[in-house]
């Protein structure tokens, strides 16, 4: 029997958060496999990934068409909900089934790769559906070796209306290095400060009602 195509309704809001990096991003086989499955019966989900490949031959950087993608996906995350909302068919996250936490909303899955891509990050989210409920673990782009060896370490939670940009220019203010994260269905950072710098004023300022972009900051002692 011949199979439905999906025309981009409900699609798997990991799949989505993967798809920004999957021509030449840091995907494991079973992650690119993953796509490929999905995008075989979504026509959506092909024109995405077609429309990637083919900016593969312009002159802007990767993260530069990355961040693109990564627009259109939020895009189709929000019209997923919307139309999950009119249905009445949205899950009820006030109670999970025993031993799970609530799935996180789609769009905080993409928020959170978003956030990611601006520290420098290159996403290598688990498929499984515990592990995604979970944890999406993050790797650097650059290399395990900290920019800044020996600076003191805070960990934050962005605010959940942050932008990119705004993480990015927090991140110069304080000179901050993000070296892990984001972990746990919030979003946890781990950022490394320079030499010298004093953890706990950095936090506390990241906290601040006024001008503070962090809902959760704090030192953190090794």
């Amino acid at each position: 029997m011949k199979e439905t195509e999906s025309a981009g309704a409900n699609c798997p809001p990991e799949v989505l958060a993967l798809i920004p990096w999957y021509p030449d991003g840091p995907l494991s086989s079973a992650e690119r496999g993953a796509v490929e499955a999905h995008a075989a019966s979504c026509a959506a989900c092909r024109q995405e990934i077609q429309s990637l490949l083919e900016e593969e031959v312009s002159s802007d950087p990767p993260t530069a068409q990355a961040a693109r993608v990564l627009d259109r996906v939020l895009g189709r995350i929000e019209a997923t909900e919307a139309s999950d909302a009119l249905r009445g068919s949205a899950p009820l996250r006030s109670m999970p089934p025993a031993g799970l936490r609530a799935a996180p909303p789609r769009r905080r899955l993409a928020r959170v790769a978003g956030l990611a891509l601006a520290a420098g990050i290159g996403a290598v989210a688990a498929l499984s559906a515990p592990a995604l409920l979970e944890r999406i673990s993050y790797r650097t782009a650059t290399s395990e070796e900290s920019l800044q060896p020996g600076g003191p370490l805070i960990e934050m939670i962005p605010r959940e209306e942050l932008s990119v940009a705004e993480f990015r220019a927090a991140l110069r203010r304080i000179e901050g290095e993000v070296i892990g994260g984001p972990l746990g269905m919030h979003g946890r950072y781990r950022v490394r400060l320079p030499v010298g710098s004093d953890p706990a004023a950095v936090a506390e300022q990241l906290r601040s009602e006024d001008g503070g972009i962090a809902t959760y900051a704090e030192a953190l002692q090794l």
